[in-house]
This record gives C-alpha cells, structure tokens and sequence, in this order.
C-alpha cells in the first residue's frame, strides 16, 4: 500500500441522498483505515454540504479502480469520486501535501 504522499489516491463526498446512509459506508471504510499504510487513510461524516467523506489510496491507477469497484462499491459507494492532481511542493523541496480536485 503507499504511502500518504505515494502512489494514487482517491477521494469520495458522500451526500445525504446517496441510496446507501452514509453512516453505514464510513462504518465499512474504517475496517481499511490505516493513516499510514492506507488504503483508507481517512474516513468520516460531516455535517455541511456533504455528509462524509472518504480518502483512499492504492499503488496504481489498477488498484485504486480495483477498491472503489469492490469495497467501495460493496459498501453501498455511488458517489463521483475524484484524484488528487499534484503534490504541493514548498520551496521545491518540502511536501506539504496533495493539490485536490474535488468534484
């Protein structure tokens, strides 16, 4: 599995009309939750504009299609999901984190 600035990662904004309660699929994504190793590195509801979010992980673009087309999938996931860009770099050298391209 990568690491949080390694291979391909994915992101999920579950909303409140999805078939599936959102409650239930962040239920089943936390069996994957690892901060470190993935493939979930986070997953949790929110009040707001959405009502939870997920970020997954895999080593290739395969892989990632492979989870959200099982686990996710089985998890009642039917949501648009989205990849990250680019990772910010500060001053050419310091990873601060991914450049999002949220839906």
């Amino acid at each position: 599995m990568p690491a949080p600035y390694e291979g391909v990662h994915g992101f999920v904004f579950l909303q409140d009309t999805d078939p599936t309660d959102p409650a239930d699929v962040i239920r089943e994504l936390l069996d994957d939750l690892d901060k470190e190793r993935g493939p979930v590195f986070f997953a949790s509801l929110f009040e707001g504009d959405f009502a939870g979010f997920a970020h997954f992980a895999a080593d290739d673009i395969q892989e990632l299609v492979n989870y959200t087309g099982t686990k996710l999938f089985d998890a009642g996931v039917r949501s648009d999901f989205s990849t990250e860009g680019s990772v910010y770099v500060k001053g050419g050298a310091t990873l601060m984190g991914p450049k999002r391209q949220s839906p």
